[in-house]
């Protein structure tokens, strides 16, 4: 991984591969995930030069796989919740609404 400014070095940040990485709001840590449910945080310091500080691993249970390069999660701005797309028999269905307030509205009858 390059420093966000492409000044200085690289620095690996995985020990054996990695999918899915996503900065965490403040720029300190790596999310990322290894199939089929691994997710490891790695800590970065990024004075005076980008460095790996540690690599934690966490066991959050399953959830779905995803295009490839697409996250099938998104950690808080603050890093304290996930929100993680979850496998059920069915499949993964996600549905996106546009003008959801109008069509809430109108559900509930107040047009």
């Amino acid at each position: 991984m390059k420093a966000l400014s492409g000044e200085g070095g690289r620095v690996q940040v995985s020990a054996g591969g990695g999918n899915e990485p996503r900065w965490s709001g403040d720029g300190k840590r790596v999310y990322y995930r290894t199939y089929p449910s691994r997710f490891f945080i790695a800590t970065l310091s990024t004075s005076p030069t980008i460095a790996l500080v540690s690599r934690d691993s966490l066991e959050l249970g399953t959830f779905a796989a995803t295009a490839a390069g697409t996250p099938g999660y998104s950690p808080s701005p603050d890093g304290s919740k996930f929100v993680m797309l979850q496998p059920d028999a069915a499949g993964v269905r996600v549905i996106s609404v546009s003008n959801w307030l109008s069509e809430l509205r109108a559900r509930l009858g107040r047009n």
